[in-house]
């Protein structure tokens, strides 16, 4: 399938070609780009794991003279399987193929002779379901149907690199001074629009404003953007063609406001985006949509015609419509039973009440959270249903398009055993542009961090999180002033000038980790649930009960290995002391 290798592969291999240089945003619709989460392995976004029979072609760049792919499955299903193979071309356009090889298996192969290569995966579950393409929501859910799950999958890649980007080239142009990325001379860019050193700006593209096209974005030809617009990761926006509005007329896209384009997304044609709306993940917007207000768009859904998504419309998973819609979530190819109502104002919510070892459910849409090392408890004193954490490597790795909002509040409720100061509760970014909560820091009390590597501020409370029992906790940034609630009381209140979409935007990594930070003090305690909404709404209604005994060992000393040990200074919140303890890393004499 990567190369088109069937009976009539010329043909194929034309067409496809074609289709590239008339429309080059297909490269990304057609192709995976993996995901790397910062623990060495390389995960398939969720949104893209192949369901049953379905493949994903990984285009790679070889590095090596042999290419290793390590395979490891990531789903809660037992009945799960997936079957991957490395495929090469040598210079002649002949294919060389891998034997095929399962989760828990390596394979290698020689790259001499090959000028590329590709790696593809394939949805093979031990036990076949039956599919029905044409199945409805109220029959087989996106969320919960057998057939319709996808199988995520992570590697281990030597020999090799995944490629970026591909369908577009650069042409005539220049460097631009804020930034570092390729502007066509055909494109108008101000100088206050920041293109990263690895987009372009191609066509008659015009930017203005405050706009920023990061990491590997592409904006082309017939595109308006302006005001604060963020085309960032791998989106393409690219405008013109043909469409039919009361007649053929040639179309423009318009980009404005806060809209946010990311991931792999795609928009095309003559759609408008606008308000704090968003375009995520895998999806394509084509002919004449439009979408406004805090309406986010994400999965592998397909807009077209003269579909419109306001308020605050979710489309997600395998959406193909035209619609017009201003509140809750929708799956489904044409689908009249596809919509369900959400909870006012939410983007993602995790309440943990099912058990699952793998992939934590996002309660509503499909943004699920993968658990590494997390485990799910049935009850922690009187919560039912939570994630527990050790303190030493367990953590979840969280989307970080949940995070990606100009006004947000996050609500959770967690259980801090105790321990070292300045746990990582969660942290979202990377090391220099972060947002990030301690139950307790260095001064000995409960603190949220925000920074962008430039400016940093703080909501500061005046006390730590108990020790063994349950807080709840809220985080406001909103209008340019953050709050800070424990239990319900306010903690810290004061004006920000960040955002977490702006923070997001620095970081260079995109992590959003719950239970772990870039530092080594992880979090010991466990989660309840965790909400992310788009405005000021109201905490879970939920009381706690009931404590646990206080745990101030410090996790990291429990298994010190053989050879020399350092020392290091770690500080017990609330103790008031410092204390010498050996560090869990060593050194061979």
């Amino acid at each position: 399938m990567a190369t088109f290798h069937f009976g009539a592969k010329d043909a194929y291999r034309s067409q496809f070609q074609s289709k590239l240089r008339q429309s080059p945003f297909f490269w990304n619709l057609f192709y995976t780009v993996l995901e790397d989460n910062g623990d060495g392995w390389l995960q398939s976004p969720q949104e893209e794991a192949p369901m049953q029979s379905g493949i994903n072609i990984v285009p790679l760049t070889i590095t090596g003279d042999t290419i290793s792919v390590d395979l490891k499955g990531l789903s809660n299903d037992s009945n799960a399987g997936w079957r991957a193979c490395i495929v090469m071309v040598d210079q002649a356009g002949n294919e060389h193929y891998s034997d095929l090889f399962d989760s828990g298996e390596r394979m290698t192969v020689s790259a001499n002779g090959a000028v590329s290569a590709y790696l593809t995966v394939t949805g093979t579950p031990k036990d076949l379901y039956d599919i029905n393409a044409f199945h409805k929501d109220n029959v087989s859910s996106y969320k919960t149907g057998t057939e319709r799950q996808r199988y995520p999958y992570a590697v281990k890649l030597t020999g090799a690199q995944v490629q970026q980007s591909g369908g577009y080239s650069k042409g005539s142009g220049h460097i631009h001074a804020n930034g570092g990325g390729w502007v066509a001379d055909s494109a108008s860019v101000a100088d206050s629009v920041y293109v990263g050193p690895d987009a372009m700006v191609l066509g008659n593209a015009t930017l203005t404003g405050n706009v920023r096209v990061e990491d590997h974005a592409i904006v082309a030809n017939s595109v308006t953007a302006s005001n604060q617009v963020i085309i960032s990761g791998h989106a393409v926006v690219d405008g013109g063609g043909m469409i039919y509005d009361n007649g053929w007329v040639f179309g423009s896209v318009t980009l404005s406001g806060n809209a946010l384009i990311g991931d792999s997304a795609v928009v095309s044609n003559s759609c408008k985006v606008s308000g704090n709306a968003k375009i995520l993940q895998k999806a394509f917007l084509a002919e004449a949509v439009t979408v406004s207000d805090n309406a986010v768009i994400k999965g592998n859904a397909y807009l077209y015609g003269k579909g419109s998504y306001s308020g605050q419309a979710i489309v997600d998973g395998d959406y193909s419509n035209e619609q017009t819609k201003n509140s809750g979530v929708g799956f489904g190819w044409l689908d009249d039973y596809g919509w369900h109502d959400t909870e006012d104002g939410i983007l993602a919510g995790y309440t943990f009440t099912e058990q699952t070892d793998t992939w934590a459910q996002d309660t509503y849409a499909a943004t699920n959270a993968l658990q590494q090392g997390a485990q799910w408890e049935s009850q922690r004193t009187s919560a039912n249903g939570v994630l527990s954490f050790d303190g030493a490597d367990d953590y979840v790795m969280l989307d970080d398009t949940v995070i990606r909002s100009k006004d947000l509040q996050i609500s959770l409720a967690a259980l801090w055993k105790g321990g070292t100061a300045k746990q990582n509760l969660f942290w979202f970014g990377d090391e220099t542009a972060y947002m990030a909560f301690t139950p307790c820091n260095e001064n000995g009390v409960a603190e949220l961090t925000i920074t962008d590597g430039q400016t940093t501020e703080h909501l500061t409370a005046s006390a730590p999180l108990v020790k063994g029992e349950w807080s709840k906790i809220t985080i406001r940034i909103i209008d340019g002033k953050g709050t800070l609630l424990i239990n319900g009381s306010q903690a810290a209140s004061n004006r920000l000038s960040l955002t977490p979409l702006a923070v997001m935007s620095a970081a260079r990594d995109d992590y959003a980790f719950l239970g772990k930070g870039m530092t080594d003090r992880n979090f010991k305690g466990a989660v309840d649930y965790m909400n992310f909404y788009f405005k000021e709404v109201e905490e879970p209604q939920l009381t706690y009960s009931g404590s646990e005994a206080v745990d101030n060992t410090d996790p990291g000393v429990s298994g010190i290995r053989g050879g020399r040990k350092r020392r290091r200074t770690v500080q017990y919140c609330g103790s008031g002391y410092d204390a010498e303890v050996s560090d869990p890393g060593w050194h061979a004499d």
